[in-house]
């Protein structure tokens, strides 16, 4: 890396110039972690400047490509971030991540028991967590204990309840984050943005719940042809750093467990939710029919003879066959409805890659 300081005559504005090149010696992951760190320090720099006036930074990136030409990529900051809008501390960014009150509870919450104890294991982890490490020095074996869990299985499982229902017995609210919030068209935002998250968290107190996390902790990239991959390399970085310090209850969750950074498995507990049994299929068809619905010659026991369907899919069967009663211009809704519904749907994931996990 090298830089240039200098003034421009007749312009008290004082102007650095950096460029970095690509040494051979160093791996394509290090090289893009280095990157983003310089362009990190170079945008907290310049938020500190109080007038565009009083100073310039122009970087320049340099590698080789496949085809051995030279790849630049050329950013410049005056007093402003390097992705060009107006520079926003930590706690602006914050609020735009807002905590609201879990919306379900435990009663309302399907699985197996086995699946059921572990999930209230968790709240058992954060009442008794000084008992267990401290006063039972289980601190002595595992210094670090996580309160990171990663929920795991197909779609429609209960993965978003469970996470309502621990925070409803915890008596905290829910931070819930999708990564379209986190990803940014300036890829370098999207760091600071993840960082931002946890700090609303914490502001709020709040157990915070990533949805479609295997986007925002999947594998980190290792070619680092184009420039936006410095970016996603720079926020893997900051995620295994904040996770690491956050001390609150992080819950992701995600229908694509394996494409998960290795960096984190250590970091995080893993708790399946499968498809329900035919058990749990009549407990869900039950919870799920009003009391108000007009129904006709209902049996709970066949429909839940349907498998490989989730709660998701029963719900979604049943307004499905309210609405086809009514295109019918039925009063009620009957059994052939609700079976026609529930097999329509089960044909679609049947035929389609929803289903992976």
């Amino acid at each position: 890396m090298t830089h240039n300081n200098y003034k421009s005559p007749g312009n008290s504005k004082r102007r650095f110039d950096i460029h970095i090149e690509k040494n051979f010696e160093v791996s394509k992951v290090e090289y893009g972690l280095f990157t983003s760190r310089v362009l990190n320090s170079v945008e907290k720099l310049t938020s500190k400047v109080k007038s565009n006036e009083d100073l310039a930074i122009r970087i320049s990136i340099s590698e080789f490509s496949s085809s051995n030409q030279v790849v630049k990529y050329n950013l410049a900051a005056d007093g402003k971030n390097l992705s060009g809008n107006s520079y926003q501390t930590l706690d602006e960014r914050a609020k735009a991540f807002k905590s609201s009150p879990p919306k379900y509870n435990f009663e309302f919450l399907k699985v197996s028991q086995s699946l059921k104890e572990r999930l209230l294991m968790i709240n058992t982890l954060v009442r008794d967590k000084k008992l267990i490490f401290d006063q039972w020095n289980l601190k002595s074996v595992e210094p670090h204990p996580s309160l990171v869990f990663n929920f795991f299985g197909p779609p429609g499982t209960g993965k978003t309840l469970a996470a309502h229902a621990i925070a409803d017995l915890l008596k905290i609210p829910m931070l819930i984050v999708k990564y379209s919030q986190i990803d940014d068209k300036y890829v370098a935002e999207n760091a600071k943005n993840a960082e931002a998250m946890f700090l609303a968290a914490k502001r709020d107190g709040a157990l915070l719940f990533i949805d479609e996390a295997d986007s925002l902790f999947s594998s980190r990239v290792t070619n680092l042809a184009q420039g936006s991959e410095y970016g996603i390399n720079a926020l893997r970085a900051t995620l295994l750093t904040t996770i690491d310090e956050f001390e609150g209850i992080v819950i992701l969750a995600t229908n694509l467990v394996q494409n998960i950074d290795f960096a984190f498995t250590s970091r995080m507990e893993y708790l399946k939710f499968d498809l329900p049994t035919k058990d749990l299929r009549e407990q869900i068809w039950r919870q799920h029919l009003p009391s108000e619905l007009p129904l006709e010659n209902l049996s709970v026991s066949e429909l839940a003879a349907v498998d490989n369907v989730s709660g998701r899919d029963i719900k979604k069967a049943i307004v499905n066959a309210a609405l086809r009663a009514r295109y019918k211009n039925q009063s009620s809704v009957n059994q052939q409805d609700l079976l026609t519904e529930i097999l329509f749907i089960k044909t679609k994931n049947g035929c389609s890659d929803i289903r992976s996990d």
